[in-house]
């Protein structure tokens, strides 16, 4: 498997790309935060959201700067936010994966 390309390597091995791994792994964080009662600064629920979408959208703040801009609580928003209502009110960070993943796997 060493002369294949790394596409093909997933493919054989039925592995979800690094990429999509990290990315999920940080999805399953916002949920982990925002399920728990208490406050976190790191993330805020949107009080003007559009009734677009569902209730935990979170609110992104203006970013003057690249920095600003790659900070962990200003890029996961717009993923955030595109999820469905199924997914994000997910009791418990299992279903949370399963729904997540379904939902990803819809999308081309």
């Amino acid at each position: 498997m060493e002369n294949k390309p790394y596409s093909e390597w997933l493919r054989e091995v039925n592995l979800p790309s690094l990429v999509y791994r990290q990315i999920r792994g940080d999805m399953i964080q916002v949920h982990k935060l925002l399920s728990t009662n208490q406050e976190n600064e790191l993330l805020e629920i949107d009080p003007f959201h559009i009734p677009q979408g569902h209730l935990k959208r979170i609110h992104k703040l203006h970013a003057r700067t690249r920095a600003r801009c790659s900070l962990f609580s200003n890029w996961i928003v717009s993923l955030w936010n595109n999820l469905k209502e199924n997914t994000v009110s997910a009791e418990s960070a299992d279903v949370f994966k399963c729904r997540l993943d379904a939902e990803w796997s819809e999308k081309p």
